[in-house]
């Protein structure tokens, strides 16, 4: 996930980054580490910067929450009259399940497709060896107007979301909660069962993500 720096930061020990104001910044890993750091990489080198001094510039299709499980549940999800949730190319980046960084989980037909998306050594990510790109944005662009299989014509399109309303406030008092006051605008990102859901809070500003009980919305 892409940041910008908000001020300068010089690093004090061997494993920070350093930074000016305006930097972009490539956010490796956005479950805090201990103290409010962050896993990034700037240019070619890789370390932690203060999550205090960047601001994130989330997207509603990079979910480090699931791994293939759980893309595949949401991806294959029916409506109640067993119609699929979501079209042909609806995705989701996720963290890898394997030695790749990153994998993109695409809707394919019936299926679900997980493709590996690499870094190279010059801070480059790549699904096919001959398309190279400098941020997974750059990435998510070009195959929404490129086919991102070989096999077949299929371009990436957005999954279907839905908007709820908090009746109460819940404050986040437990690891991987969001906040919410009442009033406040979710977009569920995945209906985990019938009792939680995965969404994000679009009052704040950083749009923050967490889970909320369901029970604490309604519909808008």
């Amino acid at each position: 996930m892409e940041a910008r720096a908000l001020y300068d930061y010089n690093a004090s020990e061997d494993d920070e980054l350093s930074f000016k104001k305006n930097d972009k910044i490539k956010v490796k890993k956005t479950t805090t580490l201990e103290n409010d750091w962050f896993k990034a990489r700037i240019g070619y080198k890789t370390g932690i910067v203060p999550i205090t001094y960047i601001r994130l510039h989330p997207h509603s299709w990079y979910v480090e929450e699931f791994g293939r499980d759980e893309a595949n549940a949401m991806l294959q999800a029916k409506t109640s009259i067993g119609q699929d949730m979501q079209p042909d190319g609806a995705f989701i980046i996720r963290p890898s399940d394997s030695e790749a960084p990153f994998a993109v989980s695409v809707k394919v037909g019936s299926a679900v497709q997980h493709l590996k998306i690499k870094m190279s050594d010059y801070a480059s990510y790549t699904i096919w060896d001959d398309e190279t790109f400098k941020s997974l944005n750059e990435l998510v662009e070009y195959y929404r107007k490129y086919s991102i299989l070989k096999s077949k014509h299929l371009l990436l399109t957005d999954i279907k979301t839905e908007l709820v309303e908090a009746l109460y406030d819940l404050p986040a008092n437990k690891p991987g909660y969001l906040a919410l006051k009442r009033g406040d605008i979710i977009t569920v990102i995945h209906r985990r069962d019938e009792n939680w859901l995965l969404g994000t809070n679009n009052k704040t500003a950083a749009r923050s993500r967490g889970l909320v009980p369901c029970n604490y919305v309604g519909a808008v």
